[in-house]
């Protein structure tokens, strides 16, 4: 949307500066006059939108170099073993799997990478035949058109050497995903073969002129020449979705032992058995990722897991003790006992900005008192915390660093100034109906 925002922009200078004959520089005040001004709404609804995702897209953005990126792109996620090939793009066979290397995606029950051979044609069609409209839409039909051809482009091998030395490309993980991006050329051109052109307005208003001269109600006139250009519309929507109607269909698969049923257990048994995708931070050590885990087993065995405290590192004794209180996805509360100094808790959780430890005044208790969190020094970087002689409860907690705080802070702000110009928008329309 933002490029055909941006494409619309620049057609617009191109076309003021012709009918002014204008070849030189654009100067400030003719650019804010027919740039800026009537864009003004566009470049306000761009702001909100930054505004609003700032507490995702700015962490994400800056953050990221936390983050162990190399496993989104090898083993099974290797790019270069899932491009689409080009029969494939017409082949209407369907199947409900995943991707699978090769040719042999849909004999192994994967998934279809089809564009639709009736929209695909209409699309085609629509190309040919923008000779016959109007300039302005003929540049949005092209326009559409390269969108789509770059988005199959980037499905296929051809398009290596983007997805080795063009980054954001690489991003997309799978080439079949930019068939996501080629579905909106292929919906909005098959439309323009139908859309109502110069000749189709003007035959419209000439209707109602015929109709105004022979008294005949204008409204009336107006709803046929509205309902003749509907037909058409409706028709093409009928023949996209007959052509489709092969597929309309629910497929149920019991699922494998592996996979089921839906469980922590069975998350477990899937991530050992693919043996993909391990989240893991920067800091740990990128040959010894590990695809196990001591958790994995109490899960795998239908045991309830109560808190992330490594007991393999805690004897358990008068010198180091622990009990779990609690446990959730973003924290850990555990009692502790240590007799001596220089105990720590090692939590089986990847270090990362933003853990921090409390000591409690009781079990249900306020924070009284911050402690230190340490990265391990060891392959895994695991959450460590010291704890001081003695005993008491500890909350361990994943909270927002300064960064995400700001952003969070914006995205909020951005929701209140939008409660405020709607308020205000509101008032301002009863004052106006008021002094009508």
């Amino acid at each position: 949307l933002a490029l055909y925002v941006l494409m619309l922009w620049l057609w617009r200078v191109r076309d003021e500066r012709r009918k002014t004959n204008d070849r030189g520089p654009i100067s400030v005040r003719r650019f804010s006059s027919f740039v800026l001004r009537p864009s003004s709404f566009v470049i306000i609804a761009f702001a909100l939108g930054l505004g609003l995702s700032a507490a995702f897209f700015i962490p994400a953005l800056i953050e990221q170099r936390y983050i162990n990126q190399t496993q989104w792109f090898g083993k099974y996620y290797d790019p270069f073993q899932h491009f689409v090939h080009f029969f494939q793009l017409f082949n209407p066979t369907w199947g409900f799997g995943i991707s699978q290397p090769g040719p042999d995606d849909i004999a192994q029950g994967a998934m279809s990478y089809q564009l639709g051979a009736v929209a695909t044609l209409f699309s085609v069609i629509a190309l040919v035949l923008s000779g016959r409209q109007t300039a302005v839409r003929r540049r949005e039909i092209w326009f559409w058109g390269a969108w789509a051809a770059v988005s199959v482009f980037l499905t296929l091998d051809v398009s290596a050497f983007a997805w080795r030395y063009i980054p954001i490309v690489r991003f997309a993980q799978f080439p079949w995903r930019y068939l996501m991006l080629a579905i909106l050329p292929l919906s909005i051109l098959p439309g323009t073969l139908i859309a109502n052109s110069e000749w189709r307005i003007a035959n419209s208003e000439q209707h109602t002129a015929d109709a105004i001269s022979n008294d005949i109600p204008a409204i009336h006139t107006s709803r046929r020449a509205i309902g003749n250009h509907l037909w058409p519309a409706i028709m093409l929507a009928l023949l996209l979705l007959l052509s489709s109607a092969a597929y309309f269909r629910v497929e149920m698969r019991e699922p494998t032992k592996e996979q089921g049923p839906v469980s922590m257990a069975a998350l477990m048994r899937f991530q050992r058995t693919s043996d993909e995708m391990t989240g893991v931070t920067s800091w740990v050590d990128p040959t010894r990722i590990p695809n196990w885990s001591p958790l994995a087993d109490e899960w795998e065995a239908g045991r309830t897991v109560a808190t992330r405290a490594d007991y393999s590192r805690i004897p358990q004794n008068k010198t180091l003790a622990v009990n779990a209180e609690g446990m959730g996805s973003q924290h850990d509360q555990v009692w502790y006992y240590a007799e001596g100094p220089d105990q720590t808790i090692t939590f089986n959780r990847f270090w990362y900005p933003g853990w921090n430890a409390y000591l409690l005044d009781d079990k249900n208790g306020k924070p009284i008192q911050r402690l230190e969190v340490r990265r391990e020094e060891g392959p895994l970087a695991r959450v460590v915390v010291p704890v001081a002689p003695g005993q008491g409860y500890i909350l361990l907690r994943f909270e927002d660093t300064p960064l995400r705080a700001v952003a969070k802070a914006i995205t909020l702000g951005t929701l209140a100034l939008m409660a405020l110009l709607l308020v205000l928008s509101v008032l301002r329309r009863r004052t106006r109906r008021k002094n009508a």
